[in-house]
């Protein structure tokens, strides 16, 4: 779950889940603006919430 203290910067108007399961690649361009920065310590729990996903 994201919350507020995940943020470095900015954030999300909500709780937020992250689903390492439905991840995809996007163009930079498809996005609009830039919601915020994940601190570091989050980032490496959804890495390797998707890398245990591999079989």
């Amino acid at each position: 779950m994201l919350t507020d203290g995940d943020f470095v910067s900015g954030g999300l108007h909500r709780l937020s889940h992250v689903r390492p399961g439905k991840l995809f690649t996007a163009n930079a361009l498809l996005f609009a603006t830039k919601a915020g920065v994940i601190m570091v310590d989050k980032l490496d729990e959804t890495q390797n919430d998707v890398v245990a996903l591999q079989p």
